[in-house]
């Protein structure tokens, strides 16, 4: 995972680095989208946005590949406000640098995705002092992060699952809590779960470790292995029963 999952970043932070330079022009982002797309398979989609001023009107071109079809591209500004506070995939790597996103479905998208983002700055710009002008993301869908999971999970009788940064499900057997946005805290809650609030605490911190568990409705016995993926920020959760 932290192999397939580390080579999103070099892409996004080279295309960064050619804007902020003056390599990169605005008119010629669908070449560097297309050959963004051609380096790495998994990608679902490729976009810059840009910081709207006086002298720049919002401009945010994304660049999506969908099963079975071409590349193409359209403007997420003709779709919605990408700069409002509640556009978090936006926002936060603008304020606070390149980051991996929480799950979330957006920008015109009903799959749920993640983004990998990276600010760029004007060409010539102080970097300590100006402010950025906007970012540059990539994004893949949770379903395309599942199948990575799935490819390289050991022969065990459980299951696994990956949770983001704040505890948000990545991937999950039962589906529905990806798709709900929830969390492991709120699983834990619900069920009445010691083992699983533990479990959620430690991960979010980035520790690694093991805990005894007995599932609250089935009642088997099982031992929960939590393990962090650094460069993501994100844990891997495996389910292991004792038989």
């Amino acid at each position: 995972i932290r192999s397939e999952l580390s080579q999103v970043m070099p892409i996004v932070q080279s295309l960064a680095d050619d804007l902020s330079s003056g390599k990169v022009e605005s008119s010629s982002l669908p070449t560097s989208f297309e050959a963004a797309l051609e380096k790495s398979q998994r990608l679902f989609g490729i976009g810059v946005a840009y910081e709207p001023n006086e002298d720049v009107k919002p401009f945010a071109p994304f660049m999506v590949r969908r099963k079975g079809q071409a590349p193409y591209l359209f403007q997420i500004e003709q779709e919605l406000d990408y700069t409002a506070f509640s556009e978090q995939w936006y926002m936060e790597p603008l304020l606070n640098g390149a980051t991996w996103s929480e799950p979330y479905t957006g920008k015109g998208q009903p799959e749920p995705v993640v983004d990998y983002a990276a600010p760029f700055h004007r060409p010539g710009s102080d970097r300590k002092s100006e402010a950025p002008a906007g970012i540059v993301y990539a994004t893949l869908t949770l379903e395309s992060i599942e199948s990575i999971l799935e490819g390289v999970s050991a022969p065990i009788s459980g299951y696994q699952y990956i949770l983001s940064e704040k505890g948000r499900f990545v991937t999950h057997p039962r589906r529905e809590l990806v798709r709900a946005g929830g969390t492991i805290f709120e699983e834990a809650w619900e069920t009445g779960d010691t083992a699983l609030f533990e479990t959620a605490i430690r991960a979010v911190k980035g520790e690694q470790g093991m805990i005894p568990h007995v599932d609250p409705v089935t009642g088997e016995a099982a031992f929960i292995v939590y393990e962090p993926i650094p460069e993501l920020g994100w844990s891997v959760v495996t389910v292991a029963l004792r038989n």
